[in-house]
């Protein structure tokens, strides 16, 4: 099943033109990106003020993700040709659904927040999920079910963690098999997405607000200056923690651009396809990571958020029973006529150190 994976990396224009070679911004007469991908700026300040204009585009909807309309069209035709086969084809229906299911953990593990804080381990047959504390005595954050978080003394340098589920059912009614002119596999996609990559973002969101505020404390500002952002990361690396990560939201990149002294500090990004994946730059030596141009659905990020996070080995740990899976599922036993798959994935999850996360929020 080719063109299976709709949240490409791959963005086009409003009119599906390709960005290298198409994409102006408004009130500029030159190309945005030049033909080897990079942006086109003439100092670290022009390209924070580019990589605006790439957030405001994205935002305004002069750029998407996807294909042109013509791909678009015959791509939907084949998806629909490929449903409509499987509804009499149990093989091909689970096969749908596992290749999404790659698709989502391919996109998961690429642009996923969670992947990039922990330290990620895998959970073999007879295994069980126990985090390591290099420091004992201290309070740690675990995840106890997908929308849940314990704070938890830690006496010991082992804790035992619970594994949870973290998946949803993606259904499809059988009328709409009938009925869609559009792209129904790429909506279950989204839905997947939504479903497991939000689904880890967002328990990663409500663990750090937790933690930022028991060794650490939230910062609240009206604006996002240098002295903000400094006090911020010093929360985190006044204990000796090296910061690894700074995640903010996309409104405050205005601030970046607006306040004198970011430009100064700032270490570009210049290939824009690192940018569109939510990669902003560096800036003391924190990868600047942002939600700006996933889909509305698919945001984690209240605006005015932004967290400092130390070192995967400093921060947390992920741990996942196997792969991802994707079993056919029907609801016709409940009077429903619709088919689909449960789509879901087995992890332990635990920041382990809570000083190695502050918060700051615009009030």
């Amino acid at each position: 099943m080719k063109n299976m994976n709709p949240y490409s990396p791959t963005f086009k224009t409003r009119d599906g033109e390709p960005l290298p070679e198409n994409l102006r911004f408004r009130g500029q007469n030159t190309p945005a990106i030049a033909s080897n991908g990079s942006f086109n700026a003439s100092s670290n300040k022009d390209l924070m003020v580019q990589i605006g204009n790439l957030i405001t585009a994205h935002a305004s909807g002069d750029i998407r993700r996807g294909y042109s309309p013509e791909e678009a069209r015959l791509i939907a035709q084949e998806r629909r040709n490929i449903v409509q086969a499987a509804r009499q084809d149990p093989e091909l229906w689970a096969s749908i659904g596992a290749v999404m299911t790659e698709d989502i953990s391919e996109t998961t593990f690429r642009e996923g927040f969670l992947r990039k804080f922990m330290v990620f381990n895998d959970l073999g047959q007879g295994d069980i999920a126990r985090a390591r504390f290099k420091t004992k005595d201290v309070i740690a954050l675990i995840a106890t079910t997908p929308t849940e978080v314990t704070p938890t003394y830690v006496r010991n340098n082992w804790k035992f963690l619970p594994e949870i589920y973290i998946g949803d059912r993606i259904l499809i009614e059988e009328r709409d098999i009938g009925q869609s002119t559009g792209d129904i596999l790429e909506e279950k996609y989204q839905e997947g997405l939504e479903a497991i990559m939000v689904g880890e973002d967002r328990l990663w969101k409500t663990m750090a607000d937790t933690a930022a505020a028991i060794y650490n404390t939230i910062t609240y500002f009206t604006t996002f200056t240098p002295a903000i952002f400094s006090q911020i990361r010093s929360q985190v690396t006044g204990w000796g923690i090296p910061g690894a990560y700074c995640l903010l939201a996309y409104d405050l990149w205005d601030d970046i651009i607006g306040t004198t002294g970011f430009s100064d500090w700032f270490s570009p990004v210049e290939k824009h396809e690192l940018v569109l994946e939510g990669q902003l730059g560096v800036m003391l030596n924190l990868q600047l990571l942002t939600d700006a141009f996933r889909l509305p659905e698919l945001k984690v990020l209240n605006p005015g958020d932004v967290y400092i996070v130390g070192a995967p080995e400093t921060h947390g740990v992920l741990m996942q029973r196997g792969d991802m899976s994707a079993n056919p599922i029907t609801s016709y036993d409940k009077g429903k006529p619709e088919r689909g798959w449960y789509i879901f994935e087995i992890i332990a999850m635990s920041i382990i150190g809570a000083k190695s996360v502050s918060a700051g929020k615009r009030s």
